[in-house]
């Protein structure tokens, strides 16, 4: 598992760690890792350094990564955790990141996600804070990795639609018809 956005408290980093470390304690081994991708925000640094002497062998943090290479770094993982509930939150890029590597999203019904992702198809959807829910969805996938399989799929052919020619296709038609 990783994440793959700015690290604050608001991007839901806590809630994901939180999610990996019960599921790894209900199962009685670890059967997750998380990897935590981003700047860290200038006002979660102490925060965030306090929480990685904590860290446990499943998670760790690895850093930026460039634009250009996201999408080799992502193809290799099986969910992108974003449980963010930031008040800013526009359309998040990390979702077209996610989509692009065939990557499915463990996202919360926040703002624009589930515009762009599809409740069981691209992403599997959880509310705000809702830790539980996150451990009982990631251990459902856990147990029915061919369904995971079968979205790894759904979000690469979910993802044309975001190419360019696509996008300039229904603009340019949009803007015929508004004539």
């Amino acid at each position: 598992l990783c994440t793959f956005s700015r690290i604050c408290k608001e991007k839901g980093i806590e809630d994901a760690i939180l999610a990996v470390n019960k599921c790894n304690e209900n199962a009685g081994k670890e059967i997750f890792t998380l990897d935590l991708y981003g700047q860290v925000d200038v006002n979660y640094i102490q925060t965030f350094e306090d929480m990685q002497k904590e860290f446990n062998k499943s998670i760790k943090y690895v850093g930026l990564v460039d634009a250009d290479k996201s999408t080799s770094v992502l193809k290799d993982y099986d969910i992108l955790l974003f449980p963010t509930f930031w008040s800013g939150e526009g359309f998040p890029g990390t979702l077209m990141d996610a989509l692009f590597s065939g990557l499915p999203v463990l996202a919360t019904d926040w703002r624009y996600n589930f515009d762009i992702l599809e409740e069981g198809k691209t992403g599997i959807k959880v509310n705000v804070n809702d830790v539980d829910v996150m451990v009982e969805k990631l251990m459902y996938y856990y147990n029915n990795q061919q369904e995971l399989y079968e979205m790894k799929r759904e979000c690469v052919a979910s993802a044309k639609q975001y190419l360019p020619d696509n996008v300039m296709e229904k603009v340019i038609s949009y803007m015929l018809e508004s004539k």
